[in-house]
């Protein structure tokens, strides 16, 4: 008693804010005699779920923390029962269940970090991506790589390159013909794509 108070910003993106009380500071928790700093609640590790109909509805209580906080979740995937989570540095994640109580987290593959975060395509219930491990493939059982036969061609570019192949490469999907085309880099100094590598899923 008397009760909380809940202070927040009405937009998004705005610098915080201080809130300080003109009489009887020291009624508050925390103390509003010299002015308090807002806090962003910015989870980096974390995925948020909406409650069930209700997708505008997305409480507090429905957090998932994947992994360690101080890893950023870099792309999410569905695959048909399985839920891919890709972190920076610590691989991939999975999330199983069918409603809120029976969510759960586990790692799925720590030896593939996922390199190029717009690399990630679905292809035949099948995840495609370009990871420090090469192209690899996701499914509900397990990870491969699958870009042995041109690793010499493909692998080339993570030297001096890495950061464009980072930032530059994109995957594609293209169902109809049961391919994965990525998109890359040719040499260090490119600024855009410049080469495809196209795999038939078969």
């Amino acid at each position: 008693l008397p009760g909380q108070i809940l202070i927040e910003e009405r937009g998004l993106g705005g610098s915080s804010f201080t809130i300080v009380a003109s009489a009887h500071g020291t009624a508050y928790n925390p103390v509003l005699t010299t002015a308090v700093s807002s806090a962003n609640d910015d989870f980096q590790n974390a995925v948020m779920f909406s409650k069930s109909g209700k997708g505008e509805a997305v409480p507090l209580t429905n957090i998932i923390r994947v992994g360690s906080a101080n890893n950023a979740i870099l792309r999410i995937k569905k695959l048909r029962s399985s839920l891919f989570i890709f972190k920076e540095r610590e691989g991939i994640y999975r999330v199983t269940g069918t409603s809120p109580s029976s969510f759960q987290v586990e790692l799925f593959d720590s030896s593939a970090s996922l390199l190029a975060p717009e690399s990630i395509a679905v292809v035949n219930n099948q995840i495609w991506c370009l990871c420090d491990q090469g192209i690899t493939v996701i499914t509900e059982t397990g990870v491969s790589v699958v870009s042995r036969p041109i690793e010499d061609e493909l692998l080339e570019q993570f030297g001096s390159g890495l950061n464009a192949v980072k930032y530059y490469s994109f995957g594609t999907a293209y169902e109809t013909e049961r391919q994965y085309i990525l998109w890359t880099i040719s040499n260090a100094a490119d600024t855009v794509p410049t080469q495809a590598f196209v795999f038939n899923i078969f």
